[in-house]
């Protein structure tokens, strides 16, 4: 099959929503280009970098297939604009207007250039178009037959009596089945805020997404391209019923409205859906009723429902979560339950490369890792890995009486072999780097590479005040108990991203310090309540900081991919029971790696952060 044609743009020089276009424009080397992000992903994950990556499996259509569309509202000379911001435009936040846009359906937009002709007023802040395609629609791809509208207002400047003429105007153009009203403040760092108001036409309606027929309702999540959905799920058939029995149970988590659910019901596998936004269960829940599908849906967290006694070991566990992946909670709980089948969608290479090594580690094996292009002309990437559960790893590199054993990467809870020897010393609190275990030893010095919010002075000191026990007198452990100063001292690496950023949710001013810390007594309480301290919070940190943003971490996790805290136990200096001193080093953990390339950091500065010891000649 040849290359499909790439859609001829007039916004390409300045519109952001289309960027693989803008830079090659050849279909072709847009499908190599993913592969390479997946490879590189894969590549900073040690225990990864031997398992094949397929080649990128590319659509056969690139325009007209966007399923939904997020855009944004905005006035020029009492006019609504309504697009994408302006890649060129900087920190000026300027909506590029983009009547016909190539890759919208006609129907998003047409209803598009409705808003367009309505008599602007503030407080529109954007539109959430979500197409359908019905039963009887010809060309659900290119050309969906249905639409279900959600206008994002700001709910201080535009009220919902004022919004509905808007709404009744956008009910007239054929094709649309409802309109919603979306409560979102200027200043939220998402697109959507926590609340939608139906106000005109229908809740909920069918729709045809590859090969699932579901319902979906406003702000449900939908695959970009439909027939890319297709492809992804008959790869998922493929993967889970050759030479197996096609009633085996799956266990599907973050499942939406059912898009691949509902595929794997209807190909006879028992399937459990778990979606912790209520009204999609609620609609994949209906539509397998409908059509008597084996097909269970339950509003609630993934990580709550692996821990009942429904979840079995031997089944299979389908993830399809959103860019910021797998949390943290729900890795260790599948780690300890060990489901026979993992098979992991995702929309973020990074993160799936971050969630699934913990697996392979753990003893899982990878029989498949597929990218598919899911949204053509960007440079986003889906991709499909199949693990295996295999024998479970439990071996620690060799101790005796006076050698530890060290391992140099992430200890979590889920590490069972730890238990075999006794934990010498070991990153906890979601840290990683050095741990030592088996033979007794005394620590002298660690050395951490530690991510705080801000811009901290080029060196300094870091003292937090501690009970005897280890508690911080901040939160009330040293009331009526003996106490100590715990002492470290930083030199300044690098701030980051080296272009400061403004925004109120990335730090004052914004930016972020990367710190060499050097201290003899070393827990990560202690780190925190330091940084804390000198009013820069390490990043990631399990504690929320008094007056801050409720999104602040959140945000930093969704756009730079950490999950815990941004910090790493470089180098552990100790003497041995006989007195001898040594040094064991970890090179820096894959993960925190992705999150210092996302801040705008080289591979070759990572080498030297790693390297760095404490010199005032290493301050930026």
């Amino acid at each position: 099959m040849s290359d499909p044609k790439t859609p001829d743009c007039p916004y390409l020089s300045r519109c952001s929503g289309c960027p693989a276009l803008a830079t090659t424009p050849d279909y072709a080397e847009q499908l190599a280009h993913k592969r390479a992000r997946v490879l590189a992903a894969r590549d900073r994950f040690p225990v990864l970098q031997a398992i094949p990556v397929a080649a990128t499996v590319g659509a056969a259509a690139l325009g007209g297939f966007r399923t939904r569309a997020k855009l944004t509202v905005a006035i020029d000379d009492g006019r609504y604009t309504v697009g994408l911001f302006d890649r060129t435009a900087g920190d000026a936040r300027r909506v590029v207007d983009t009547p016909n846009c190539p890759v919208l359906p006609p129907l998003t937009n047409r209803v598009a250039d409705a808003v367009r002709a309505f008599p602007a007023q503030a407080g529109l802040l954007g539109l959430d178009l979500r197409s359908l395609a019905s039963a009887t629609c010809a060309d659900p791809v290119s050309d969906p037959d249905g639409l279900l509208v959600t206008l994002v207002i700001d709910p201080d400047v535009l009220v919902r009596d004022a919004v509905l003429p808007l709404a009744e105007a956008l009910m007239a153009v054929p094709g649309v089945l409802g309109v919603a009203a979306n409560l979102r403040a200027t200043d939220h760092p998402q697109f959507l805020g926590g609340r939608t108001i139906p106000l005109l036409g229908v809740t909920n309606a069918e729709d045809r997404v590859g090969l699932a027929k579901q319902r979906v309702t406003f702000g449900a999540f939908a695959q970009a391209h439909r027939g890319q959905a297709a492809r992804i799920q008959r790869a998922l058939l493929d993967a889970l019923y050759t030479d197996r029995a096609p009633k085996r149970a799956v266990h599907e988590l973050f499942g939406g409205s059912g898009a691949i659910g509902l595929a794997l019901a209807a190909a006879g596998s028992r399937v459990t859906l778990v979606e912790v936004f209520a009204p999609a269960a609620q609609e994949a829940q209906r539509e397998a009723d409908a059509r008597k599908l084996p097909l269970r849906a339950i509003a609630t967290r993934a990580e709550e429902y692996i821990e009942s006694a429904e979840f079995g070991a031997n089944d299979v566990v389908v993830m399809n979560p959103p860019r910021r992946g797998v949390p943290r909670t729900v890795r260790d709980a599948l780690l300890v339950e060990r489901p026979a089948t993992l098979v992991y969608v995702s929309c973020d290479p990074d993160t799936l490369a971050r969630d699934v090594a913990p697996f392979v580690e753990a003893g899982y094996t990878i029989s498949e890792f597929s990218p598919f292009d899911q949204i053509p002309l960007t440079d986003e990437v889906e991709t499909i890995v199949v693990l295996e559960r295999g024998p479970e790893a439990q071996e620690l590199p060799p101790s005796t009486d006076a050698s530890p054993a060290i391992v140099t990467r992430l200890i979590g809870s889920h590490s069972r072999a730890a238990s075999k020897l006794p934990r010498r010393f070991a990153p906890d609190g979601g840290t990683s780097g050095v741990a030592l275990y088996g033979a007794p030893l005394t620590v002298e010095e660690v050395t951490a590479l530690v991510l705080v919010r801000g811009v901290t002075h080029g060196k300094g000191k870091l003292v937090a005040r501690v009970a005897v026990g280890g508690h911080t007198a901040r939160n009330g452990g040293g009331k009526g108990r003996e106490m100590r100063e715990v002492h470290a001292q930083y030199v300044r690496l690098a701030v980051l991203p080296k272009a400061k950023e403004s925004s109120k949710y990335l730090g004052k001013k914004g930016g972020h310090s990367l710190l060499l810390v050097t201290t003899a007594g070393w827990t990560p309480k202690q780190l925190f309540a330091q940084a804390l301290a000198i009013g820069h919070p390490v990043i990631g940190r399990p504690v929320r900081l008094e007056g801050d943003p409720e999104a602040t971490d959140r945000h930093f996790e969704e756009r730079y991919t950490l999950d815990r805290p941004f910090v790493h136990l470089a180098r552990v200096s100790y003497r041995d029971s006989d007195g001898q001193s040594h040094t064991a080093t970890a090179p820096l953990a894959g993960d925190l790696t992705t999150v210092l390339l996302r801040l705008g950091a080289t591979t070759e500065e990572i080498d030297t952060f790693v390297s760095a010891r404490r010199d005032p000649t290493t301050e930026s």
